[in-house]
């Protein structure tokens, strides 16, 4: 069953995971690991890892410290540590790692930015401790360029999010009877940028283990009743759990409501601990559902849930 959802998670928008790949893991993507968590650690949850890992190059710890980032806690780790994580981003920051490195079927976005490796800088130390700090610049300026738009975009949707939220919850106060409340959040969840058909489906009393349509914004659909087990909404009900299908291309147990439809997420509502329904959301896009939408929708469901 799902659990409840903490409200303060709403003021906090879920971090995208991040992981950085190089040949030895050793200072480049050690150095792009701490750099996006200090700058970005409230958006972004930063890995790093080798394809053949050795261990952390002390002077990239060194330059670490000058910039008053603590990295010697880390530790160089395998892909293979990662191969079974869902990751936003895999970013490989050098050539050989982009030629090693598989295929992350779970990333959302595979980057490749590639950087020289100060190791390879022939001259005295002190000359390769520079290198080391001009390694570490760039791949500052690269990190801000590269993340820090992405960060203030996920700050402003969350705020957007949050703000719809309150929509709702004042909806379904304003006494304008249940179905018109139910269809008034349909509508202003529909507002939302790639949901683009939204609908509510009831636990039918008479029959357990149906589930009935009720009010919906978006093309008519031919599925007015589903049984538990069939289709995304029926493995919800009989999972008790939100189902998010990123391509359902690639659902075997998939009813099709329109060939425009890519990716869906269904969230149970619960009274009282008992299924009584459940909110449907299709979009045109593929991927179209991150973790924060999850957070939102099932933060609707619980409010929806007082009205149903």
């Amino acid at each position: 069953m799902v659990t409840k959802t903490d409200p303060d998670r709403m003021r906090k928008p879920a971090k995208k995971k991040v992981l950085f790949i190089c040949t030895h893991n050793s200072n480049r993507s050690q150095i792009a690991e701490g750099l996006l968590r200090a700058a970005h650690g409230e958006s972004f949850d930063a890995r790093s890892a080798g394809t053949h890992p050795t261990e952390v190059d002390p002077r990239a710890i060194r330059v670490m410290g000058e910039a008053g980032i603590d990295v010697t806690s880390h530790r160089s780790k395998n892909i293979d540590e990662f191969r079974e994580m869902e990751f936003d981003y895999v970013v490989t920051l050098c050539d050989r790692a982009k030629e090693a490195c598989p295929f992350f079927p779970q990333a959302a976005r595979q980057l490749h930015k590639s950087f020289e490796n100060p190791v390879d800088f022939r001259g005295t130390e002190s000359e390769i401790i520079t290198a080391f700090r001009n390694l570490r610049d760039e791949i500052k300026v690269w990190i801000q360029n590269t993340f820090g738009e992405e960060d203030e975009k996920q700050l402003k949707e969350s705020d957007r999010y949050r703000r719809l939220l309150e929509s709702i919850k004042w909806i379904t106060t304003a006494g304008l009877g249940r179905q018109n409340t139910l269809l008034a959040v349909c509508v202003l969840l529909g507002n939302v940028p790639g949901y683009d058909w939204v609908g509510l489906y009831m636990v039918d009393e008479s029959r357990r283990r149906q589930l009935v349509l009720g009010p919906y914004v978006g093309e008519p659909t031919e599925h007015k009743r589903i049984s538990f087990g069939k289709g995304i909404c029926g493995q919800a009900a009989e999972r008790e759990a939100t189902v998010v299908v990123q391509d359902v291309a690639k659902e075997t147990n998939y009813l099709s409501c329109s060939p425009k439809v890519k990716s869906e997420i269904v969230v149970p509502i619960f009274r009282s601990r008992k299924m009584v329904g459940e909110l449907d959301i299709d979009s045109h896009q593929l991927s179209r559902f991150a973790e924060e939408d999850r957070i939102l929708l099932e933060e609707v469901a619980e409010v929806v849930s007082e009205v149903i």
